[in-house]
């Protein structure tokens, strides 16, 4: 049987945070239609890369002030040999707190970031 694994690492002037439960990569675009007189051209977009992450309020460490979070660097190893890293990390919104039965609490970030790289 396969084994799924990766981990995710988020640092910010040097302190390293790992307290999440997962991350989604957003969809984007490169390019958009541009209408013209006889057909359809393409004019490239600037990327924006946007990233949610359900983080995992600790129990025995301050909570991450993500407010100042800015120019951070989010890395997604896969642990296969793949990486993904997105640079000029910044904050855009925090959302509902959820309380779950296994003694856990989380909530998602909204993330934004101006580059994104695999190695």
């Amino acid at each position: 049987m396969a084994e799924y694994v990766s981990r995710i690492l988020l640092e910010v002037d040097g302190q390293a945070i790992e307290d999440f439960k997962e991350v989604t990569e957003e969809a984007f675009e490169k390019y958009k239609k541009v209408e013209l007189m006889n057909r359809t051209g393409h004019a490239e977009k600037t990327s924006r890369y946007g990233i949610k992450v359900t983080y995992v309020i600790p129990k025995d460490s301050t909570e991450f002030d993500w407010i100042s979070l800015k120019n951070g660097r989010l890395t997604i190893d896969r642990q296969n040999g793949k990486r993904i890293t997105f640079l000029n990390v910044h904050f855009i919104g925090k959302g509902e707190i959820r309380y779950s039965p296994d003694n856990e609490a989380t909530y998602e970030v909204t993330l934004s970031a101006e580059e994104r790289k695999e190695e």
